[in-house]
């Protein structure tokens, strides 16, 4: 009887594991579906492909959903890729930051989700963006000179730094709390 129970304790575990290994995603995973114009920046015929995409990869945590790419197609700029649970949608959120220098036209930051097609979409609404302008016009203001904002994705925990891309100084921080961003740690 005991054996009996062991076999089929054993075998419920492994169908646990086999199922939710077939239906999550990691970093990687998304990294390698998100759209190409990530990877195209002021390039001329660039292929992008899962090779290539995989070849841009210099550091991948995918225990903490953190990546970190070099995209070397002509313009070299980093590529960072976060994956943040939205527990209260059900859903994966994939915060995208590229810094390629103060003034830069590929600099991005985005959160993206995946909708019930599988498409990417981006999602604004989990962005305290008011807040965000209002914060960097007072700091410009305040030091006198124009700023360029740089989002540096976590590996560790969910806050999320924001620098000026020129000088690296701190300009603020974003929390991850209850599924949104706030705005906190300004600096003075």
């Amino acid at each position: 009887m005991r054996l009996f129970l062991i076999l089929i304790l054993s075998g419920f575990c492994f169908q646990l594991n086999v199922g939710f290994t077939g239906e999550t995603k990691n970093i990687v995973d998304y990294y390698l579906t998100l759209p190409g114009e990530y990877f195209v920046c002021d390039a001329g015929a660039v292929q992008d492909t899962k090779d290539f995409r995989t070849k841009c990869i210099q550091y991948k945590n995918i225990k903490n959903g953190y990546l970190r790419a070099k995209v070397d197609n002509g313009l070299q700029y980093p590529l960072e890729v976060a994956l943040y649970k939205d527990r209260s949608n059900q859903r994966d959120i994939i915060a995208v930051s590229i810094d390629c220098g103060p003034g830069c036209l590929c600099n991005v930051f985005k959160l993206l989700a995946l909708d019930k097609k599988g498409q990417w979409e981006v999602i604004e609404n989990i962005l305290p963006i008011q807040e965000m302008e209002k914060t960097l016009e007072k700091l410009q203001k305040k030091s006198d000179n124009e700023l360029f904002p740089a989002f540096i994705l976590p590996e560790f925990g969910t806050t999320i730094k924001v620098i000026d891309s020129k000088t690296k100084n701190l300009l603020y921080e974003l929390i991850w709390q209850a599924g949104k961003f706030q705005v906190t740690g300004t600096v003075k």
